[in-house]
């Protein structure tokens, strides 16, 4: 990557194309944020689906939410119930809960100054110690090293990145009045 920002001309856009060919065919993956980042439900014919991830992304806070509560919800028994979701999700229910609940704290750890156990608290964590075992085991590393490293590398200058105008000949201009927030992508916080 960092050749492709040495590389001018044509060598530049032959290295970049190899770097998303690469990336193509690569089976190893994360995702950049979990499902408590998007407030779309999950695209499904089902209608119970849509209904039990709509409650999951309403209660999530709620400490005391239960696979049944859900259950009860939609109509079918736990068992059942645990069975259908798993099979639209890949997750099984407490998974999933986990999976929305850290999504949100580190919404909050990014975009707030309050205090961690707050945050897990609001976030449906009613015990610090399980939370704090739960987050590094997700996420790697603990809320506080999460809040830090990403505040750290949320100075990055994107004024001073290159445009996609760098792989043009000389005095040909597109998006001549655009500036770089006009094209360019936002910041990635990988968790």
């Amino acid at each position: 990557m960092v050749a492709l920002t040495e590389d001018q001309g044509f060598t530049s856009v032959i290295g970049f194309l190899q770097l998303l060919d690469l990336l193509s065919q690569t089976t190893e993956m994360t995702f950049l944020a979990s499902e408590g980042f998007t407030p779309q439900a999950l695209r499904s014919d089902s209608n119970r689906i849509q209904i039990a991830y709509g409650f999951i992304l309403t209660n999530f806070h709620d400490p005391d939410l239960k696979i049944g509560d859900l259950a009860a919800l939609v109509n079918m028994s736990s068992s059942t119930f645990s069975h259908f979701f798993q099979k639209y999700t890949n997750k099984n229910f407490t998974e999933f809960l986990i999976d929305v609940r850290l999504g949100n704290v580190c919404k909050l750890l990014l975009n707030t100054n309050e205090n961690i156990n707050q945050i897990s608290y609001r976030s449906g964590f009613n015990n610090a110690a399980n939370f704090n075992r739960l987050f590094k085991k997700y996420r790697s590393c603990t809320p506080a090293e999460y809040r830090r490293r990403n505040k750290e590398n949320g100075d990055f200058d994107w004024e001073k990145q290159m445009t996609p105008s760098q792989f043009l000949p000389n005095g040909v201009k597109v998006m001549a009045d655009a500036g770089p927030f006009e094209y360019s992508t936002t910041k990635v916080v990988h968790a």
